[in-house]
């Protein structure tokens, strides 16, 4: 039986969901938690400790920084060289994968000055984060809210899964399956990703 640990981070507070497969009494403490009181944002050196760049994060800590990239729209230095980003939903013609450390950091940072990411304003992450027999994997599932700065309509919609190979701290492998639809929806593009999947179906 898979040996996995779920951990549902929330706007500040961490929440258990109560499956914890084998899991020692150490981690099943770290699970066992209530949403916490109110108050100040946490550091986020709690979530990250690993601010020096020669720190070596584990893998659950690189879904992390990973994950609140998706708000900072800054994607962290955490891939290694040869890294290989696979986007298993892309549309037809557009990388079906990107490969390399700076190609990947560029694909990013391209992709948050795109129309759609800027009019969405992202007030919450809620990731839940899921690790199995291969000590090198971690699965991120997220959901993202927040509200879209065209509209001012709230949105709220699961945002992707990611499945990361991490070793020696750095994202060798990540294949992400992206909610293309949902985040048209959110951001009142649906019309265009239409039109985009006529065009291709056109040819």
């Amino acid at each position: 039986m898979d040996r996995r640990i779920f951990i549902r981070v929330g706007a500040g507070a961490a929440v258990a969901v109560p499956a914890v497969l084998g899991a020692s009494r150490a981690e099943a403490d770290i699970t066992a938690g209530a949403t916490a009181p109110a108050g100040p944002r946490p550091d986020t050196t709690a979530i990250d400790p690993c601010l020096d760049p020669d720190c070596v994060r584990t893998p659950l800590q690189v879904a992390q920084a990973i994950v609140q990239s998706v708000q900072s729209k800054v994607m962290p230095d955490v891939f290694a060289a040869d890294a290989v980003y696979v986007p298993r939903f892309a549309l037809p013609g557009a990388p079906q994968s990107v490969q390399g450390k700076d190609a990947i950091l560029q694909y990013f940072a391209a992709a948050a000055k795109n129309p759609a990411s800027g009019v969405l304003r992202i007030q919450e992450l809620d990731p839940v984060y899921c690790r199995g027999k291969d000590p090198e994997i971690v699965v991120v599932e997220l959901t993202v809210k927040g509200v879209n700065t065209g509209t001012g309509k709230p949105f709220s919609f699961n945002s992707s899964i990611g499945v990361l190979r991490v070793r020696a701290g750095r994202i060798v492998e990540w294949h992400d399956y992206s909610n293309t639809i949902g985040g048209s929806a959110a951001a009142g593009m649906l019309p265009q990703l239409i039109g985009a999947l006529e065009a291709i179906a056109a040819h």
